[in-house]
């Protein structure tokens, strides 16, 4: 399948499994649960039992790890803060960052304390926040909402519980009256397998992809920032620092000059580029397809003049792909396949030719199980990055040189 056929539905109530769209999208489940540990997704679950009430808590002076059990504390009566008034059944509870970081692990998790709950509502769903009340008045700091069972359980009662030996031991392993189990909180019990995910809140996870705000961090004020992250491959930051270098001020730039630069960034590309790419593809076709992704003035856009949109798809899908916690470059198990990512590029943008397979190699990280390029396998890492950065250095001085020359020549004769 693929992420262009996913088809989402408008209907807020409507939602499928995460492990289904991982499925649908080609991206696995752990990938999603780590973005949405970013914020970048919303992520929910349905609780089970659904016999709950809601109630803001005040959390200041909780430890609020004693609570990630499955007998949590009862709280203290003063903690206790004012009912969320509904008249319609809980839809759902979303989960946290820090929540879906533990998920993408694999680690299953107990949910008490929730900041934003989802409930039914008629004809629309309805949103209630830990920050303010039903009626927008803001809450105290360190308010979350927690929920309550509304049913007493059997073994509450000393005389059922005295008929059973199962009445008995839970009886012993909760203890706690009546009035202390109304206080205590509802800790529940969140798999990977039960996260969920609604069709709207994946649209615009999807659209934060196309838009380029998935890559906020990257690329801001319609500039690449200074410093990429570690997931970005070695062959994506040397595209990166030839579109920084070499194209500069490209929208005011005229026809010879373009030509001068594409000439020099090519040369540029055929040192440590050419050495980076893998025995098992065509250097040359790289080589060329790297020119022309840092080279912005081959596709002109106003509303990005000064990268071109093949390579915010790159950074897009690196990030999206290789980012994940859970990416172990020496566990091939945990990789993404590269025909997914090959087709998530094409969704992309990068229709032409081998343009998707292309930056699917470009993208992998060098030091990737089963990908190491030749001049690598004898050589340690530190080294290697030292010496690119000087022939960097190298070569942002070849360029100033010759743009000084450059002026030079254009200036008028005394």
């Amino acid at each position: 399948m693929g992420i262009k056929d996913v088809r989402l539905s408008d209907d807020e109530y409507a939602f499928s499994p995460i492990e289904k769209w991982a499925e649908q999208l080609e991206i696995p489940a752990t990938s999603l649960l780590h973005h949405a540990s970013t914020g970048a997704l919303k992520t929910f679950f349905i609780p089970c039992p659904n016999e709950l009430a809601l109630r803001y808590v005040n959390t200041s002076q909780l430890d609020l790890a004693s609570f990630e059990s499955e007998i949590p504390p009862a709280l203290a009566s003063e903690a206790l803060l004012k009912h969320l008034y509904t008249e319609q059944s809980l839809f759902g509870i979303q989960l946290e960052p820090a929540q879906c970081a533990a998920l993408a692990l694999g680690q299953s998790i107990r949910a008490t304390f929730f900041d934003h709950v989802m409930v039914r509502g008629n004809p629309w769903m309805a949103h209630f926040d830990s920050s303010a009340d039903a009626w927008d008045r803001e809450m105290p700091s360190g308010t979350r909402i927690a929920s309550f069972s509304t049913v007493y359980p059997a073994f509450l009662d000393s005389d059922q519980s005295s008929r059973s030996v199962s009445g008995h031991l839970l009886s012993s392993k909760w203890n706690r009256t009546p009035e202390e189990y109304a206080r205590t909180p509802v800790a529940h019990l969140v798999r990977p397998s039960d996260v969920l995910v609604r069709d709207v809140d994946l649209k615009a996870f999807i659209r934060s992809l196309t838009s380029y705000e998935f890559i906020s961090d990257l690329y801001q004020d319609k500039q690449l920032v200074d410093e990429m992250p570690s997931y970005v491959s070695e062959k994506l930051q040397e595209i990166v620092f030839v579109n920084r270098v070499y194209w500069k001020g490209a929208s005011a730039l005229e026809r010879t000059e373009i030509d001068a630069r594409d000439t020099r960034a090519v040369i540029y590309l055929e040192g440590d580029f050419r050495d980076m790419c893998p025995r098992t593809s065509s250097p040359d076709g790289l080589i060329t397809f790297a020119s022309q992704v840092a080279n912005p003035t081959i596709r002109r856009s106003e509303e990005h003049p000064s990268v071109t949109p093949a390579l915010l798809a790159l950074l897009t899908a690196s990030k999206l792909y290789w980012s994940p916690t859970h990416v172990d470059l020496s566990r091939n198990e945990t990789l993404p396949e590269p025909a997914s990512v090959t087709r998530f590029l094409r969704f992309m943008g990068l229709t032409d030719g081998n343009e998707a397979a292309s930056g699917t190699v470009v993208i992998r990280p060098n030091n990737a199980i089963n990908y190491t390029p030749k001049h690598r396998q004898s050589s340690p890492v530190e080294p290697l990055v030292a010496e690119i950065g000087s022939r960097r250095r190298a070569a942002i001085e070849a360029v100033q040189k010759w743009q000084a020359t450059a002026d030079t020549d254009d200036s008028p004769s005394s």
